[in-house]
């Protein structure tokens, strides 16, 4: 069972799928026995671009919500003064 989930998380891997989308296809995956299965797999500068573009885009995305919940948290704060 757990060969071919390794087998199916390297091919996924090799197609440029980040971690999240290889746990979503194989379930109750450990991220760090994932890591362990694909840290060999190399990628294109294609699928790195990709990838480094996703992670700036979640930060992106973190950081506009901290700002939009600490904007919140200073109204609310004022009205209960």
């Amino acid at each position: 069972m757990r060969l071919l989930d390794r087998r199916k998380a390297i091919e996924l891997r090799i197609q440029g799928k980040t971690y999240s989308e290889i746990r979503s296809v194989i379930p109750n995956l450990p991220k760090s026995t994932l890591s362990g299965w694909i840290k060999d797999v190399k990628l294109t500068p294609e699928q790195e671009r990709k990838l480094q573009k996703n992670i700036e885009q979640n930060s992106y995305n973190a950081r506009a919500k901290a700002a939009w919940t600490r904007k919140n948290k200073r109204g609310f704060k004022e009205l209960l003064e």
